[in-house]
């Protein structure tokens, strides 16, 4: 996200200009998705500790999003001086929710100018190809029309899935060409569902493959 001991500027920059790390020398994001409406509900100094104990490794969702709710974690993560992943929440009973949380979020991503500056990166999830949520080619169209919203923004777009998903149970309707739309490469690697997977050991191989 950012170098170690980075401090944040007193004023909102006019550029992301050799803001964020160089990709080369980056780490990976490594971490889970919270769920944070129960965040919203404390004060914007609790708010910022919670934010900066959890962000840079991990994901932020609403499943109920405002836009004074986005408002407060993008201003809270500035406070705290890190950088977070922004989710568009499928959830799991295959309803169109999501459709609204994605405008109230393109739309507070693009009205607060804090947003790009602590936004790294914005992800369709979680596990839509996994879920059968979206057809393949059908994310690839939310993909791309997200990519074109967020340019002036310089928020790069991805698909929050398994790699699994993308190579083996989609390699025949589309899933490898979700890849090449993405900006970056966001696969679930801990093998969640592998019967293998029941110790550390055992799920070094699954990982490699």
């Amino acid at each position: 996200m950012q170098p170690i001991g980075f401090t944040m500027p007193t004023a909102v920059p006019t550029s992301l200009t050799n803001w964020w790390c160089n990709p080369n020398t980056e780490y990976g994001f490594v971490g889970f998705s919270y769920e944070v409406t129960e965040w919203l509900y404390q004060s914007s100094n609790a708010l910022q500790v919670r934010v900066s104990r959890n962000s840079e490794l991990n994901s932020w969702i609403f499943e109920t999003a405002s836009m004074g709710a986005i408002n407060d974690i993008v201003d809270a993560a500035w406070r705290a001086g890190v950088g977070v992943q922004a989710l568009i929440w499928f959830g799991f009973d295959g309803t169109d929710e999501w459709i609204g949380r994605r405008d109230t979020l393109f739309a507070a991503l693009h009205s607060n100018p804090k947003a790009k500056f602590v936004t790294r990166v914005l992800q369709f999830g979680s596990e839509p190809l996994f879920d059968w949520v979206l057809d393949p080619p059908v994310l690839i169209q939310q993909v791309n029309a997200a990519k074109a919203n967020l340019s002036s923004l310089q928020i790069p777009v991805t698909v929050s899935d398994m790699a699994y998903s993308f190579r083996d149970l989609h390699a025949d309707d589309g899933g490898p060409d979700v890849l090449q739309a993405i900006d970056m490469f966001d696969a679930h690697m801990l093998p969640f569902f592998s019967t293998q997977a029941s110790t550390g050991r055992g799920s070094k191989e699954d990982m490699v493959q």
